[in-house]
């Protein structure tokens, strides 16, 4: 008797990919898409046999911005779209999950002021324009969420991730990634302009929830909108860094979380003291805090920026640190690249 035939083939594999903010993917590229998100959104669409999703960390701004990417929802979820129906999608089938917008900070007075909120009333109205039907909201709260969405069968699946931090600073190390060669150069008035790529000075790019420390000469540049950064720099030891926060302040289960302003503010103190600054000899600069989006400026100025401005100040008064220079509110983004070797500012409008 002949021996049963055996099926070598290997099994078929999920082509599967993680969203980053700022990211997207449809059914042509992958069957299975995650994410983390918290005051971010993700949507996923689907019309029964094809679909995609994307990750946006920021509302309606990109259109108005120089610096326009797939972070902002409105550029995203045009890119996302357009790819869907080039791969056949039916518009008229087509359907849509919404999932994040979290609340994680709790002494935010305004349910509707935080920047979550404003994630989810940005796109929930872009799909309303469009007549996409929303058929699942997993939005708000106070954690961030894990979604899994498969694009071919259109299955979602998602869990609340309740992180379990220890309280009190933590450690963090001191680091200086070079990633380019900068200088600043002089116009014609003597002022200092853009830099260009001819000196010694290391440059890195902060990104929103992190923050540098640098013992040596650098540039540190990051992108502000309605978040802020704080530059401490001590002139005499030639030691500066700089933090990037999204929100006021931590609640209880992210006590030490670096996107959360209360928590910012102690650990970058903290980290420029142990690379060496003294504490009577620091100056503050304080950036940010704009009301970029254009539903939320006729609420007063109860709006995520200025709230966001109010902790630095508060901040640096109770730490007896002066602010010798601020840049903040308007409706703007801002451009800022602080440069540690002497102090010197470079603020651009964006």
């Amino acid at each position: 008797m002949p021996d049963s035939a055996v099926d070598i083939r290997p099994p078929m594999t999920l082509r599967r990919t993680s969203l980053l903010p700022g990211q997207w993917s449809t059914s042509e590229s992958h069957d299975e898409l995650s994410a983390v998100v918290s005051t971010g959104v993700v949507v996923c669409l689907w019309d029964g046999k094809l679909g995609g999703a994307g990750h946006f960390a920021l509302p309606g701004f990109g259109q108005h911005s120089s610096m326009a990417s797939d972070r902002y929802g409105d550029i995203l979820m045009e890119n996302l779209l357009s790819a869907l129906f080039l791969a056949g999608v039916d518009r008229s089938a087509l359907c849509a999950t919404v999932a994040g917008g979290a609340f994680p900070d709790g002494t935010v007075s305004a349910q509707d002021a935080h920047l979550g909120a404003q994630n989810v009333e940005f796109v929930l109205g872009w799909l309303r324009a469009r007549g996409v039907q929303v058929d699942r909201r997993v939005i708000g709260g106070a954690h961030a969420r894990r979604v899994n969405f498969n694009v071919t069968t259109g299955s979602f699946r998602h869990e609340l991730i309740r992180p379990d931090r220890p309280p009190g600073l933590q450690p963090v190390p001191i680091v200086l990634p070079t990633i380019r060669r900068i200088a600043a150069v002089a116009d014609s008035s003597g002022a200092s302009a853009v830099p260009t790529e001819t000196s010694a000075t290391a440059a890195a790019y902060l990104h929103p929830g992190n923050m540098l420390i640098c013992r040596e000469p650098a540039a540190i540049s990051t992108i502000l909108g309605s978040c802020v950064a704080i530059c401490l720099w001590d002139a005499e030891a030639k030691v500066g860094g700089m933090n990037h926060y999204l929100l006021p302040a931590a609640p209880p289960l992210e006590p030490d979380s670096l996107r959360f302003g209360s928590a910012a503010n102690e650990r970058l103190l903290a980290a420029v003291v142990a690379a060496g600054a003294r504490r009577p000899r620091l100056k503050a600069m304080v950036f940010g805090g704009a009301c970029v989006v254009a539903a939320f400026r006729g609420r007063g100025d109860d709006h995520l920026g200025r709230q966001n401005v109010d902790v630095a100040r508060k901040f640096l008064a109770k730490e007896g640190i002066p602010l010798v220079t601020q840049d903040t509110g308007g409706e703007r983004g801002r451009k800022v690249a602080f440069h540690t070797g002497d102090g010197r500012i470079l603020v651009r409008t964006l």
